[in-house]
């Protein structure tokens, strides 16, 4: 009777096996790692799309009611806004565009985002101006913090806003022109450069005589 002779496998099969199988988990881990960052930023994008769409459009109310009523509550947030000591020069925006990284709150002198706050005694629209506490730097995404009482006021996180008298366009037209940059900066889900969102509203009011 012929014995019959079973081998099983060398050392050296079960390592080559054991590294296939790793370089495999290790890649599939890398691309899910990947996907993953990718819907957080495109959810970020989103996110901060709508903060910035907000702020177009406070800056908006503003605006317009000042010249509904300049006096009124609101208008009197454009006046303040619109102040020459208040502005931003166009250079001084564009250099704070395409930055390698996320600028300090305090270099962004006259910068400001605007909050709607409401209570049970008032509402009223909020001027955080990058030197105050409650202008920061965003840790996660861009976005203000609102707040609903009036203890704590709300926060912006990574958005400010540059408003810049446009000048020489029309020397003779009836009417001024201001231009609102929306700017955000946030870290990357990635790692690298930071991300940024910006926009342009450009708001027309008539000249005084």
């Amino acid at each position: 009777m012929s014995k019959i002779r079973q081998r099983g496998d060398t050392i050296v099969e079960v390592m080559f096996a054991f590294a296939a199988l790793s370089a495999i988990i290790v890649g599939g881990l890398a691309i899910m790692n990947q996907a993953t960052a990718v819907a957080l930023r495109s959810l970020q994008v989103t996110l901060v799309r709508q903060e910035v769409d907000a702020q177009a459009d406070m800056l908006r109310y503003v605006h317009d009611a000042y010249l509904v009523a300049q006096d009124s509550e609101a208008g009197k947030v454009w006046a303040e806004l619109k102040q020459p000591s208040r502005l931003t020069t166009v250079g001084t925006v564009t250099n704070r565009l395409h930055l390698a990284e996320c600028p300090a709150p305090s270099s962004l002198t006259n910068a400001f985002a605007l909050s709607w706050e409401e209570n049970a005694r008032a509402q009223h629209m909020r001027v955080i101006r990058s030197s105050s506490p409650d202008f920061t730097a965003a840790d996660v995404y861009s976005q203000t913090e609102d707040r609903g009482d009036s203890v704590q006021y709300a926060k912006a996180h990574g958005i400010w806003v540059d408003l810049v008298r446009v000048e020489g366009s029309s020397p003779n037209a009836d009417t001024d022109a201001y231009d609102a940059y929306i700017q955000t900066c946030w870290p990357s889900p990635f790692g690298s450069a930071p991300v940024t969102l910006n926009t342009i509203v450009r708001l027309y009011e008539p000249k005084a005589r």
